[in-house]
């Protein structure tokens, strides 16, 4: 009797062999799909492509952006440069503002001192002739003492660039002269003459300094 013969074909869905589906898929190369979410980049394009379109800026506005740059600093330097000059003249105009006063201040106090030194002498003869006049009862050699000073005090007052106005005899200018009392003539060349002195005037170094009061004649209509 013939024997039957067992068939030795492998299931199908068996877990430990591998499908000729899934081996396909091993062999194949698996692809990665990167995208690049920077907001430069846009979206199907390259960075070397856009980094090289971005570059791509004109000439001549990289040229006057440049010179727009280079203007800038040159204004700063001359703002700078103004700022310092203005500090120098200001620091030199006081510094000569108080060499000026100082010079002045030196000037004015020694040409008080030499004025005072010159009435050092009259105030002394002054002292001397007061000092007689207590121990002497002579009047003569007061009276010449007191004419000496006088004269000494009229000499120095010359010295100084006094001078009277408005004398006696002259004619009247109202310049010089204030007239406090019109006196009627009868000669016609009396008329607008000062008669009288009440006040001496006086002049220094040719500026009227104090006016003289006076009395002028008048002739009558």
């Amino acid at each position: 009797m013939r024997k039957s013969k067992k068939s030795t074909s492998l299931p199908t869905n068996e877990p430990d062999a591998p499908g000729v589906s899934e081996i396909g898929d091993q062999d194949r190369e698996v692809k990665i799909r990167v995208t690049d979410k920077r907001f430069w980049v846009q979206d199907g394009e390259d960075t070397p492509a856009r980094e090289s379109s971005a570059s791509l800026k004109p000439t001549y506005v990289e040229e006057l952006e440049k010179r727009r740059a280079e203007a800038e600093k040159k204004v700063e330097e001359v703002i700078a440069s103004y700022r310092d000059y203005r500090d120098q003249s200001e620091a030199e105009n006081r510094r000569a503002r108080e060499r000026i006063g100082n010079e002045y201040e030196k000037r004015l106090q020694q040409a008080r001192g030499e004025t005072v030194e010159k009435f050092i002498d009259i105030f002394e003869n002054f002292e001397r002739a007061l000092l007689h006049a207590r121990n002497s009862p002579d009047r003569e050699g007061l009276l010449e003492g007191v004419e000496l000073i006088h004269t000494q005090f009229g000499g120095i007052l010359a010295e100084l660039g006094l001078e009277e106005v408005a004398g006696a005899g002259e004619a009247y200018d109202p310049e010089l002269a204030e007239a406090v009392a019109v006196t009627e003539v009868s000669e016609q060349e009396k008329d607008n003459l000062i008669l009288e002195v009440v006040r001496k005037g006086y002049r220094l170094n040719g500026k009227l300094v104090r006016p003289a009061r006076v009395r002028v004649g008048q002739v009558r209509d």
